[in-house]
């Protein structure tokens, strides 16, 4: 569900359900019509769980644990328009429950994915940074990193998708997709096209 439809589902008029009849809705077509746990515990039963593995939910979460961190979290004094009470401690108790991994090895475990992939000074090369200008997780990605020429020479492209949020481009192909999509995956294409051309 992109985020314009999402706007426009939420904020009709001619609806009669309740914006939490609508999230829920919207949560229920994203996660295709599973309901996903209303309490804590329940969410920390399931990651711990066999089925958890089965639907290949419980690996991001255990990267998370194990390299990268990148918990969504709102601050309860903030502005944030999500669940306030969702702070670091929380994702990192459920490290602990779930993965058996301390908070002390997940801070340690990011440092080291830091220092291993050379943060925003990226020691690699053919890494094609795309990005969705309405996708929160963008300000993760390298967006920018002021030196064209080493951009260029390490073949490190990088491409904002406008109006598309998370990974859009990554999921299979639909009438509804917008161009700006449709020609992100072109480009990916090409760009990889390219590179194996090189070899």
């Amino acid at each position: 569900v992109c985020p314009s439809k999402i706007c426009q589902y939420m904020t009709d008029p001619s609806f009669e359900d309740s914006p939490v009849e609508r999230l829920a809705s919207i949560s229920k077509i994203q996660n295709e019509g599973h309901c996903i746990g209303e309490t804590y515990d329940e969410f920390l039963d399931y990651f711990s769980s066999v089925e958890s593995r089965i639907d290949n939910d419980r690996s991001w979460y255990w990267q998370t644990c194990t390299e990268f961190g990148w918990y969504q979290t709102c601050d309860s004094d903030s502005n944030c328009p999500f669940l306030k009470l969702k702070p670091v401690s929380l994702y990192l108790e459920m490290c602990q429950v779930a993965y058996g991994v301390s908070e002390d090895d997940v801070y340690d475990n990011v440092d080291r994915t830091v220092e291993y992939y050379g943060g925003l000074d990226i020691r690699s090369s053919r890494i094609m940074f795309i990005d969705g200008d309405v996708d929160p997780w963008s300000y993760l990605s390298v967006t920018a990193s002021g030196n064209a020429d080493a951009e260029n020479a390490n073949n490190l492209p990088r491409y904002w998708v406008k109006g598309a949020s998370h990974h859009f481009w990554t999921h299979p192909s639909h009438s509804s997709d917008t161009d700006e999509v449709v020609e992100a995956r072109k480009r990916i294409h090409e760009q990889i096209k390219e590179w194996l051309e090189d070899f």
